[in-house]
């Protein structure tokens, strides 16, 4: 009870109680809100049994990205995250190969030529992206910016299709959770 009470004020505090944390002010700013946004959001996902070998595998977060801002913000959040399980972070610009990813996040700095190919819907690899009709469209969660704060939408079908889990409290912050 007491690790789920922390778990939930955690979420809140990350997301939900600091969306001028999270304000658009400039691309360096941005760029962190985005890392923050995906990192924070990443712990409160559970993926299926066996998909990691053992408890301490990093969880490899994909970034498609071609901008320094985001590549370095995410450096930086990768390499400062102590809470949740570790991070390995791959930074994938401009053209993506065939690297094992746990959750994949596209930027709107990414080129649409170069994006990569969404992995197949079974596929317990969570995807995110910054781009317009994402969830709608069949990704899992797509990041928004509402009133110079970024906020994200769930396509809960999706994300279940691929046999992976968001937390109830991670799901009452979304913007729009999609159920179809």
């Amino acid at each position: 009870m007491a690790t789920q009470y922390l778990s939930r004020a955690l979420l809140c505090a990350a997301l939900a109680a600091s969306p001028a944390a999270l304000r658009a002010q400039s691309a360096g700013s941005d760029a962190v809100a985005k890392a923050r946004l995906v990192t924070t959001f990443a712990r409160f996902v559970q993926w299926p049994a066996g998909t990691f070998a053992a408890d301490d595998t990093p969880l490899q977060l994909c970034v498609a990205q071609d901008s320094p801002a985001v590549a370095d913000a995410f450096r930086r959040q990768a390499a400062g995250a102590a809470a949740g399980p570790p991070l390995q972070l791959v930074l994938l610009a401009p053209r993506p190969g065939a690297e094992r990813c746990h959750l994949l996040y596209i930027d709107d700095s990414a080129p649409r030529r170069a994006a990569p190919a969404l992995p197949q819907a079974e596929e317990p690899v969570l995807t995110m992206a910054q781009i317009d009709g994402f969830a709608s469209g069949g990704g899992m969660v797509e990041v928004v910016v509402v009133n110079d704060a970024l906020r994200f939408d769930v396509n809960l079908a999706a994300v279940q299709r691929a046999g992976i889990a968001v937390r109830a409290g991670a799901l009452k912050l979304a913007r729009e959770v999609l159920r179809k």
